[in-house]
């Protein structure tokens, strides 16, 4: 089994894509890991043109390094270092990123970090030590309990009583 497989199994992370070296882990601080991935692919279009990739009409042009925030352990904070492969389309002129279900588009923090703080926003705790245990701000939290109520929320219409 590869070392990208096993920290893709530790660390709940879906994505094939992410490919992990043998010495991606690391400790910053006491109260920190920080993991090193790298995210490439072959694109099948341009995201801005929609042209197919064909006769190598997209190359690569560089990447581009994001530190996203994932759950891990209850005690230390996890960062992932994600170096996302650039593209550059010679159709359009234009770059785009590589795209990874594991965020949301030009987001820092993991889908499941946002679950996580929804999840834990349904007990009796603040905010404040909320935001603290997945190691996000105490306005994310408070943005992730308004979405989650606003899908709790009905339409009420008035009721008629003219019919």
């Amino acid at each position: 089994m590869s070392i990208s497989h096993t920290i893709r199994i530790a660390f709940d992370i879906q994505d094939k894509n992410i490919i992990f070296a043998e010495d991606c882990a690391r400790v910053g601080t006491i109260l920190c890991t920080f993991l090193e991935g790298t995210l490439t692919y072959t694109p099948t279009h341009c995201d801005r043109c929609r042209v197919e990739n064909e006769d190598y009409t997209i190359i690569k042009n560089g990447t581009k390094t994001s530190t996203i925030v994932i759950p891990a352990g209850i005690t230390k904070k996890t960062y992932l270092k994600l170096r996302k492969q650039r593209f550059y389309c010679k159709h359009c002129q234009t770059t785009f990123v590589a795209k990874t279900s594991l965020v949301n588009e030009g987001c820092f923090i993991s889908k499941d970090t946002r679950l996580q703080a929804r999840v834990k926003s349904a007990e009796a705790r603040s905010v404040k030590d909320i935001a603290r245990d997945c190691a996000v701000s105490p306005t994310t939290v408070q943005r992730e309990i308004n979405k989650a109520s606003q899908a709790l929320q009905t339409y009420n219409r008035p009721f008629d009583y003219c019919q």
